[in-house]
């Protein structure tokens, strides 16, 4: 890649593909000028750059680059790319693995007519479960992780745990360990407040909280004989679930609206694309960006 090179590449927005000299794809990006992104690659210092940045620059021997019609184009692209491909040298948008669905199911529709229903709760890669809700897809390992736990958690303490004695998680909730559908039994005014909670809509602009987590509040404050240790974790419990539900539900709703989609669900591939086309058709978001 000499002088040649860089002085011919066009000012224009695009993407752009490097290759190692086995010919091999090693990372995928995208510029709003692709003379001046792939110049800055000329002028890293070694003092002032990761490893990885180092290590790429080190190995790449050729670049291909594709012109789009603008920026926002170019972020479509390039996310389109990182799906596909999966080069070793990018991380995100690459991986559909973190992009997650809740489930739930209630296990008898008859039930429906009564005061309390039973339910599976799920987070799955996939969905799968016949006859099942689905709200999703939602983006990021680690908070779907802990807002089903957190959930899980929660629900327990409001309608299964024993008022007789004092409050204790159990053990095999406190502990981290795999994903599982949560099977528990509730008040059928709980399914609607979970159903909202998990379409990002039931929202109380007073409080400024979702109103499942404001019925949670009021149930968990009745209480008694509940020690400093759990306080916390249901206090941390309540925070895993504030945020989950602004960086996921929420945002897929606001998705949603944005492109006149009224499917329940948005599939995982189209959340980042969704994102970069609300994010430009934005002058405020975008320039914050």
């Amino acid at each position: 890649l000499g002088k040649e090179f860089f002085d011919r590449l066009p000012t224009s927005a695009g993407i752009y593909k490097m290759y190692g000299d086995q010919g091999e794809l090693l990372y995928v990006g995208k510029a709003k000028n692709l003379k001046a992104r792939l110049m800055s690659y000329r002028r890293v210092k070694i003092t002032e750059s990761s490893r990885k940045t180092l290590t790429l620059i080190h190995r790449i021997l050729h670049i291909q680059y594709e012109l789009c019609e603008n920026e926002e184009s170019a972020l479509i692209r390039e996310n389109q790319l990182l799906r596909e491909l999966k080069p070793p040298f990018n991380i995100a948008n690459t991986t559909p693995e973190t992009y997650f669905y809740f489930t739930v199911k209630v296990l008898d529709e008859k039930q429906l007519k009564d005061k309390a229903v039973s339910i599976i709760l799920n987070l799955t890669f996939e969905p799968n479960e016949p006859e099942a809700a689905v709200f999703g897809a939602f983006k990021g390992l680690g908070s779907c992780h802990r807002a089903f736990f957190a959930l899980r958690r929660l629900l327990w303490l409001v309608h299964e745990r024993d008022e007789s004695e004092n409050l204790s998680y159990p053990i095999h909730l406190m502990r981290r360990q795999k994903l599982q559908p949560h099977f528990c039994t509730l008040h059928k005014s709980w399914l609607n407040l979970l159903a909202g909670f998990l379409h990002g809509f039931s929202y109380s602009p007073i409080q400024k909280e979702p109103e499942l987590v404001l019925a949670l509040r009021a149930e968990l404050g009745r209480i008694q004989n509940c020690d400093l240790f759990h306080l916390q974790w249901i206090e941390e419990d309540i925070s895993v679930l504030l945020r989950f539900y602004f960086s996921g539900p929420v945002r897929n709703s606001r998705l949603k609206a944005f492109s006149n989609e009224d499917s329940a669900t948005i599939e995982k591939n189209q959340v980042d694309d969704l994102m970069v086309r609300k994010r430009f058709a934005n002058p405020q978001l975008r320039s914050e960006s």
